[in-house]
Protein backbone atom coordinates (compact mmCIF):
# COMPACT_ATOMS: atom_id res chain seq x y z
CA UNK A 1 0.00 0.00 0.00
CA UNK A 2 1.15 3.41 -0.77
CA UNK A 3 2.82 5.68 1.91
CA UNK A 4 2.26 9.43 2.50
CA UNK A 5 5.86 9.80 1.46
CA UNK A 6 4.79 11.59 -1.21
CA UNK A 7 2.50 14.14 0.08
CA UNK A 8 5.37 15.05 2.94
CA UNK A 9 7.67 15.99 -0.02
CA UNK A 10 5.94 19.18 -1.24
CA UNK A 11 4.79 19.94 2.35
CA UNK A 12 8.53 19.97 3.60
CA UNK A 13 9.35 22.79 0.82
CA UNK A 14 7.70 25.05 3.12
CA UNK A 15 9.59 24.14 5.94
CA UNK A 16 12.94 24.80 4.35
CA UNK A 17 11.26 27.68 2.38
CA UNK A 18 9.90 29.47 5.69
CA UNK A 19 13.17 29.19 7.85
CA UNK A 20 14.58 32.06 4.77
CA UNK A 21 11.53 33.79 4.76
CA UNK A 22 11.38 34.97 8.39
CA UNK A 23 14.96 36.83 7.79
CA UNK A 24 14.48 38.00 4.39
CA UNK A 25 11.35 39.68 5.50
CA UNK A 26 12.77 43.71 6.44
CA UNK A 27 11.36 47.29 6.14
CA UNK A 28 11.59 48.60 2.43
CA UNK A 29 13.24 51.75 1.68
CA UNK A 30 9.97 53.71 0.78
CA UNK A 31 9.63 55.50 -2.77
CA UNK A 32 6.82 55.19 -5.06
CA UNK A 33 6.40 52.95 -7.44
CA UNK A 34 6.24 53.63 -10.98
CA UNK A 35 3.88 50.99 -11.61
CA UNK A 36 1.45 51.82 -8.69
CA UNK A 37 -0.99 54.42 -8.05
CA UNK A 38 0.73 57.28 -6.03
CA UNK A 39 0.48 56.09 -1.80
CA UNK A 40 1.70 57.40 1.10
CA UNK A 41 4.78 55.93 3.24
CA UNK A 42 2.58 55.63 6.23
CA UNK A 43 -0.01 53.42 4.40
CA UNK A 44 2.07 51.84 2.84
CA UNK A 45 3.78 50.76 6.61
CA UNK A 46 0.48 50.08 7.75
CA UNK A 47 -0.37 47.68 5.02
CA UNK A 48 3.15 46.05 5.26
CA UNK A 49 2.77 45.89 9.35
CA UNK A 50 -0.91 44.23 8.96
CA UNK A 51 0.57 41.75 6.47
CA UNK A 52 3.64 41.25 8.62
CA UNK A 53 1.41 40.18 11.70
CA UNK A 54 -1.15 38.27 9.52
CA UNK A 55 2.10 35.90 8.36
CA UNK A 56 3.28 35.45 11.91
CA UNK A 57 -0.16 34.11 13.01
CA UNK A 58 -0.46 32.51 10.15
CA UNK A 59 3.30 30.87 10.46
CA UNK A 60 2.30 29.30 14.06
CA UNK A 61 -1.11 27.77 12.82
CA UNK A 62 0.85 26.02 10.15
CA UNK A 63 3.51 24.57 12.46
CA UNK A 64 1.11 23.58 14.36
CA UNK A 65 -0.78 21.56 11.29
CA UNK A 66 2.73 20.53 10.32
CA UNK A 67 3.41 18.49 13.51
CA UNK A 68 0.02 16.68 13.22
CA UNK A 69 0.17 15.73 10.07
CA UNK A 70 3.36 14.64 11.13
CA UNK A 71 1.92 12.54 13.76
CA UNK A 72 -1.13 11.06 11.47
CA UNK A 73 1.20 10.47 8.82
CA UNK A 74 3.17 8.21 11.16
CA UNK A 75 0.08 6.65 12.67
CA UNK A 76 -1.27 5.88 8.89
CA UNK A 77 2.32 4.22 8.15
CA UNK A 78 2.16 2.52 11.07
CA UNK A 79 -1.61 0.93 11.27
CA UNK A 80 -2.68 1.15 7.89
CA UNK A 81 -6.70 1.53 8.95
CA UNK A 82 -8.68 2.95 7.62
CA UNK A 83 -9.30 5.66 10.56
CA UNK A 84 -5.72 6.36 10.52
CA UNK A 85 -6.12 6.68 6.71
CA UNK A 86 -9.35 9.75 7.23
CA UNK A 87 -7.21 11.27 9.66
CA UNK A 88 -4.53 11.75 7.25
CA UNK A 89 -6.22 13.25 4.40
CA UNK A 90 -8.03 15.35 6.78
CA UNK A 91 -4.36 16.80 8.39
CA UNK A 92 -2.76 16.73 5.16
CA UNK A 93 -5.59 19.27 3.72
CA UNK A 94 -5.29 21.15 6.73
CA UNK A 95 -1.44 21.61 6.32
CA UNK A 96 -2.09 22.32 2.47
CA UNK A 97 -4.28 24.89 3.30
CA UNK A 98 -2.43 26.77 5.95
CA UNK A 99 0.56 26.19 3.86
CA UNK A 100 -0.94 28.23 0.79
CA UNK A 101 -2.25 31.28 3.51
CA UNK A 102 1.12 31.74 4.72
CA UNK A 103 2.85 31.48 1.34
CA UNK A 104 -0.08 34.35 -0.19
CA UNK A 105 0.61 36.41 2.75
CA UNK A 106 4.39 36.02 1.98
CA UNK A 107 4.40 36.86 -1.27
CA UNK A 108 2.36 39.84 -0.62
CA UNK A 109 4.73 41.09 1.47
CA UNK A 110 7.32 40.13 -1.07
CA UNK A 111 5.42 42.06 -4.17
CA UNK A 112 4.83 45.14 -1.99
CA UNK A 113 8.80 45.54 -0.79
CA UNK A 114 9.67 44.87 -4.20
CA UNK A 115 7.30 47.69 -5.36
CA UNK A 116 8.87 50.42 -3.17
CA UNK A 117 12.39 49.51 -4.19
CA UNK A 118 14.43 52.00 -6.25
CA UNK A 119 16.74 52.00 -8.32
CA UNK A 120 15.35 49.24 -10.96
CA UNK A 121 14.66 50.02 -14.12
CA UNK A 122 10.64 49.99 -15.23
CA UNK A 123 10.51 46.78 -17.60
CA UNK A 124 12.22 45.00 -15.00
CA UNK A 125 10.36 45.94 -12.36
CA UNK A 126 7.09 45.47 -14.16
CA UNK A 127 8.03 42.18 -15.41
CA UNK A 128 8.80 41.25 -11.80
CA UNK A 129 5.69 42.33 -10.34
CA UNK A 130 3.58 40.39 -12.56
CA UNK A 131 5.61 37.67 -11.85
CA UNK A 132 4.51 37.84 -8.26
CA UNK A 133 0.74 38.11 -9.67
CA UNK A 134 1.01 34.96 -11.17
CA UNK A 135 2.41 32.93 -8.58
CA UNK A 136 -0.57 34.41 -6.71
CA UNK A 137 -2.83 33.57 -8.93
CA UNK A 138 -1.49 29.94 -8.44
CA UNK A 139 -1.20 30.11 -4.66
CA UNK A 140 -4.86 30.95 -4.56
CA UNK A 141 -6.25 28.52 -7.02
CA UNK A 142 -4.23 26.05 -5.46
CA UNK A 143 -5.91 26.87 -2.08
CA UNK A 144 -9.21 26.64 -3.39
CA UNK A 145 -8.57 22.95 -4.71
CA UNK A 146 -7.26 22.29 -1.56
CA UNK A 147 -10.39 23.60 0.49
CA UNK A 148 -12.37 20.96 -2.30
CA UNK A 149 -10.34 18.14 -1.70
CA UNK A 150 -11.96 15.22 -0.08
CA UNK A 151 -10.53 12.18 -1.25
CA UNK A 152 -6.55 11.15 -0.69
CA UNK A 153 -6.65 11.34 -4.26
CA UNK A 154 -7.72 14.72 -4.82
CA UNK A 155 -5.48 15.55 -1.79
CA UNK A 156 -2.41 14.15 -3.41
CA UNK A 157 -2.99 16.04 -6.37
CA UNK A 158 -2.90 19.32 -4.89
CA UNK A 159 0.25 18.53 -3.18
CA UNK A 160 1.42 17.20 -6.75
CA UNK A 161 0.18 20.75 -8.19
CA UNK A 162 1.89 22.57 -5.37
CA UNK A 163 5.39 21.59 -6.98
CA UNK A 164 6.08 24.13 -10.24
CA UNK A 165 4.15 26.76 -8.12
CA UNK A 166 7.00 26.22 -5.53
CA UNK A 167 9.68 26.55 -7.89
CA UNK A 168 8.00 29.44 -9.44
CA UNK A 169 8.51 31.05 -5.62
CA UNK A 170 11.95 30.52 -4.89
CA UNK A 171 12.63 31.96 -8.27
CA UNK A 172 10.46 35.30 -7.87
CA UNK A 173 12.60 35.62 -4.37
CA UNK A 174 15.93 34.70 -5.73
CA UNK A 175 15.09 37.07 -8.56
CA UNK A 176 13.69 40.14 -6.65
CA UNK A 177 15.97 40.00 -3.87
CA UNK A 178 18.74 40.19 -6.23
CA UNK A 179 17.23 43.38 -8.14
CA UNK A 180 16.86 44.92 -4.86
CA UNK A 181 20.19 44.55 -3.97
CA UNK A 182 21.18 46.03 -7.88
CA UNK A 183 18.69 49.01 -7.44
CA UNK A 184 20.55 49.79 -4.02
CA UNK A 185 23.93 49.41 -5.34
CA UNK A 186 22.71 51.24 -8.44
CA UNK A 187 21.14 54.27 -6.77
CA UNK A 188 24.95 54.28 -4.52
CA UNK A 189 27.04 54.31 -7.53
CA UNK A 190 25.18 57.02 -9.45
CA UNK A 191 25.26 59.11 -6.19
CA UNK A 192 29.07 58.31 -6.32
CA UNK A 193 29.60 59.11 -9.98
CA UNK A 194 27.97 62.17 -8.65
CA UNK A 195 30.04 62.99 -6.47
CA UNK A 196 33.20 61.88 -8.54
CA UNK A 197 32.42 64.97 -10.99
CA UNK A 198 32.02 67.48 -8.22
CA UNK A 199 35.22 67.33 -6.37
CA UNK A 200 37.25 66.54 -9.94
CA UNK A 201 35.63 69.82 -11.20
CA UNK A 202 36.46 71.51 -7.87
CA UNK A 203 39.70 70.09 -7.20
CA UNK A 204 41.27 70.77 -10.76
CA UNK A 205 40.42 74.56 -10.71
CA UNK A 206 41.54 75.18 -7.16
CA UNK A 207 44.83 73.70 -8.01
CA UNK A 208 47.58 75.92 -9.35
CA UNK A 209 50.82 74.26 -8.59
CA UNK A 210 51.77 71.86 -11.86
CA UNK A 211 53.62 69.42 -10.14
CA UNK A 212 50.38 69.01 -8.20
CA UNK A 213 47.76 69.43 -10.64
CA UNK A 214 49.87 66.30 -12.67
CA UNK A 215 49.24 64.27 -9.50
CA UNK A 216 45.38 64.76 -9.17
CA UNK A 217 44.83 64.29 -12.64
CA UNK A 218 46.90 60.76 -12.69
CA UNK A 219 44.55 60.12 -9.80
CA UNK A 220 41.84 61.04 -11.52
CA UNK A 221 42.46 58.82 -14.45
CA UNK A 222 42.61 55.77 -12.25
CA UNK A 223 39.38 56.63 -10.09
CA UNK A 224 37.57 57.37 -13.92
CA UNK A 225 39.22 53.78 -14.40
CA UNK A 226 37.61 52.77 -11.61
CA UNK A 227 34.14 53.85 -12.49
CA UNK A 228 34.01 52.22 -15.58
CA UNK A 229 34.72 49.11 -13.94
CA UNK A 230 31.73 49.19 -11.64
CA UNK A 231 29.99 50.79 -14.34
CA UNK A 232 30.63 47.48 -16.28
CA UNK A 233 29.79 44.96 -13.63
CA UNK A 234 26.45 46.95 -13.31
CA UNK A 235 25.84 46.76 -16.95
CA UNK A 236 26.30 42.67 -16.48
CA UNK A 237 23.98 42.33 -13.78
CA UNK A 238 21.15 44.03 -16.15
CA UNK A 239 22.34 41.46 -19.12
CA UNK A 240 21.82 38.29 -16.60
CA UNK A 241 18.04 39.51 -16.61
CA UNK A 242 17.67 40.14 -20.27
CA UNK A 243 19.46 37.31 -21.30
CA UNK A 244 19.71 34.70 -18.11
CA UNK A 245 21.29 31.97 -20.84
CA UNK A 246 24.78 33.45 -20.74
CA UNK A 247 24.83 33.26 -16.90
CA UNK A 248 25.33 31.11 -14.31
CA UNK A 249 22.92 31.45 -11.01
CA UNK A 250 26.41 33.02 -8.87
CA UNK A 251 27.61 35.12 -12.08
CA UNK A 252 25.65 38.30 -10.83
CA UNK A 253 26.05 38.12 -7.50
CA UNK A 254 29.67 38.12 -8.24
CA UNK A 255 29.17 40.99 -10.81
CA UNK A 256 26.96 42.98 -7.51
CA UNK A 257 29.75 42.15 -5.36
CA UNK A 258 32.50 43.66 -7.93
CA UNK A 259 30.69 46.62 -8.03
CA UNK A 260 30.41 47.58 -4.37
CA UNK A 261 34.03 46.96 -3.84
CA UNK A 262 34.37 49.37 -6.75
CA UNK A 263 32.73 51.92 -5.25
CA UNK A 264 33.67 51.58 -1.97
CA UNK A 265 37.44 52.07 -3.74
CA UNK A 266 36.19 54.91 -5.96
CA UNK A 267 34.95 56.30 -2.39
CA UNK A 268 38.64 56.08 -0.70
CA UNK A 269 40.54 57.29 -3.67
CA UNK A 270 38.28 60.38 -3.89
CA UNK A 271 38.67 60.49 0.35
CA UNK A 272 42.24 60.71 -0.67
CA UNK A 273 42.47 63.42 -3.81
CA UNK A 274 40.64 65.79 -0.91
CA UNK A 275 42.99 65.25 2.05
CA UNK A 276 46.34 65.37 -0.14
Amino acid sequence: MKTLGSWLLSVCFLSLILCRLVVVIVPPVYAQSPTAQPTSSQSTDAQLNSLRNQYRTQLEVYQTDERDFSIARDQYNQLQTLTSLEDAVKSTQKVLLSRDDVLITYTKMMQITFSQSTGIQLDLKNGELKFFDSILSDLNKNHDEAGLATSRDTVEQVAVDFSPISSELQSAISESQLLMSYGKVQALFDKTVVTRDDIKTHVLAQQTDALKLSEKQRAFVQIDDTVTMVDSELKAVLNSFTNPSTYNNTQPTENLNQAYAGISRTLSYLGEVLNN
